[in-house]
C-alpha cells in the first residue's frame, strides 16, 4: 500500500511539472498598456526608430492606415510612417475607452479604443474625433510588439448620435 502512495505522490508532481504556468492576465494587460503607451508618445514625437521597435520584425506585421494602403512588414511600416512623418507636424493623440484583453496563454492581446487626434499638414491643423483603433499584439520573449493595427473613421449611424 505504501509504494502505491508514492507512485501516486510521483504522478502528480510529474504531472504538475507539465502543467503550463499560471499567466497573470492583468499583470500582461498592464504590460500592453505599457507599450501601446510607449507607441503613442513615439508617434507623437515622431521618433521612427521607436515606432519601428514597437512592430515585430520581419513580414509578421500589418498596418491599415486610414484611407492609406496596406503595410505589410517592418520595412514598409517604417517606410509609412517615415513618410507621413515627414508630411506632418504637431501629432496629437488621445484615445478614450482603452480597452486591453490578453488571451489566457498571456502570448496575445487586443487594444481597443477611440481616437480623438490633431496633427499639421500643409499648414493647416486637421482634427479627427472617434476614430475607431484596434491594436493586436504578440509577445516575443518578454516584448509586446504589434502585429496588427487599424484606424477606421466612425460613421454615423441611424439610432446612435456618435456613430461609434
Amino acid at each position: 500500500m505504501r509504494s502505491l502512495g508514492l507512485v501516486g505522490s510521483a504522478t502528480a508532481v510529474a504531472l504538475a511539472a507539465c502543467a503550463p504556468a499560471t499567466v497573470d492576465v492583468t499583470a500582461e494587460a498592464a504590460a500592453v498598456e505599457a507599450a501601446y503607451e510607449r507607441y503613442r508618445e513615439a508617434v507623437e514625437s515622431e521618433n521612427l526608430s521607436q515606432v519601428e521597435a514597437a512592430f515585430a520584425d520581419g513580414e509578421d506585421a500589418i498596418v491599415f492606415f486610414v484611407g492609406g494602403p496596406r503595410l505589410r512588414g517592418a520595412a514598409a511600416i517604417a517606410d509609412g510612417f517615415g513618410s507621413w512623418f515627414a508630411a506632418v507636424d504637431n501629432i496629437r493623440i488621445a484615445p478614450r475607452d482603452l480597452a486591453v484583453r490578453v488571451v489566457s496563454t498571456g502570448q496575445m492581446a487586443w487594444v481597443t479604443y477611440l481616437e480623438d487626434g490633431s496633427l499639421v499638414s500643409e499648414g493647416q491643423l486637421l482634427d479627427w474625433q472617434s476614430r475607431r483603433a484596434t491594436l493586436i499584439w504578440e509577445k516575443y520573449g518578454d516584448e509586446w510588439q504589434m502585429v496588427h493595427a487599424h484606424w477606421s473613421d466612425s460613421v454615423p449611424m441611424a439610432d446612435t448620435e456618435e456613430g461609434v
